[in-house]
């Protein structure tokens, strides 16, 4: 039997232990389905980088690491997390930082 942690379980361990930055747990909350692959995701869809839960904490680690390089660089930036994460959670990751004012999306 599978003990996965629910979304709000995983965002909360990560966000108490300093897993997941502040900046992943609020784009994740607004956009639930960044957590996870697509249930109906294809063979060839989940052979690129793609948005689940380890991905996500091993981008915040580099986030975190990096975190003023990053938000100073969008390129350097979308790449970093289109490498964990996908190309659209780092787009969807881009947006939410502007919404937040730590960028300007261009």
């Amino acid at each position: 039997m599978s003990t996965k942690q629910t979304v709000d379980e995983w965002l909360k361990e990560g966000q108490e232990t300093g897993k997941l930055a502040p900046e992943i747990v609020q784009t994740i909350n607004d956009m639930r389905a960044l957590a996870d692959p697509p249930s109906k995701a294809t063979v060839e869809q989940l052979s690129k980088p793609h948005p689940n839960r380890k991905g996500w904490e091993e981008f915040s680690k580099y986030f975190q690491e990096n975190r003023e390089m990053l938000l100073k660089d969008q390129k350097k930036l979308h790449e970093i997390a289109t490498s964990f994460v996908g190309e659209n959670a780092s787009y969807i990751f881009r947006i939410e930082l502007d919404i937040q004012g730590l960028i300007h999306f261009y």
